[in-house]
């Protein structure tokens, strides 16, 4: 079974009825349809309305005034890459001081990566060597503030204060009950405050 009823005006007929090309049979369609119909005459009032107004055009030159005005400057490193190009090529000794870098450059980087290559070896020695010494030099500097803290004098107190599994409990407690309580004033002071409600006077 069919839906035999007829549906609403597409955007693309209602192009075509602007343009008196839509078929027949959807022309009698906005005769019996309310909402087409509307939708046709509505339309067809824009469209007057548009054609009426006038068409503003741009001067000549407004392209060109415009992009002026948006031009973007070229980038800072463009600049100085330019810059640095311009004084290596200005003269022959620029640039045979300019080839002599970068010849000692790439040779130092070359040479780098052949000892690395050929002194593997070398390289795993002295990695495990710097990977113990960094240990010790940690150790003792933990042991250092370690004794350093045994040394004060609230050192003992606390000691006592925490000695039992009990006492450890009761002041972990304390402790809870004390964030607990500053997280609830927090939000309380964070809280909006409620609307006012004004009281008539009698």
């Amino acid at each position: 079974m069919h839906d035999l009823t007829p549906s609403h005006l597409s955007l693309d007929e209602l192009d075509a009825w602007l343009e008196g090309a839509l078929a027949p049979d959807r022309q009698a369609h906005i005769e019996t349809c309310f909402e087409c119909r509307t939708l046709t005459r509505a339309e067809r009032v824009l469209v007057r309305r548009l054609d009426v107004m006038e068409h503003l055009s741009p001067s000549p030159g407004f392209a060109d005034r415009v992009m002026a005005e948006v031009a973007i400057p070229d980038p800072f490193a463009l600049r100085s890459a330019g810059r640095l190009w311009a004084r290596i090529t200005a003269s022959r000794r620029t640039m045979a001081l300019a080839a002599s870098i970068i010849a000692v450059v790439g040779l130092s980087m070359g040479g780098s990566i052949w000892w690395s290559v050929s002194h593997h070896e070398t390289l795993v020695s002295l990695e495990s060597w710097v990977q113990t010494q960094a240990g010790s030099w940690f150790w003792v500097g933990l042991r250092g503030i370690v004794s350093n803290l045994l040394e004060h004098p609230w050192y003992d107190p606390v000691r006592q204060l925490l000695g039992t599994p009990g006492r450890i409990a009761l002041v972990s407690a304390v402790n809870m009950m004390v964030y607990i309580g500053g997280v609830l004033l927090m939000k309380r002071l964070l809280a909006s405050p409620g609307p006012r409600v004004a009281h008539a006077h009698s």
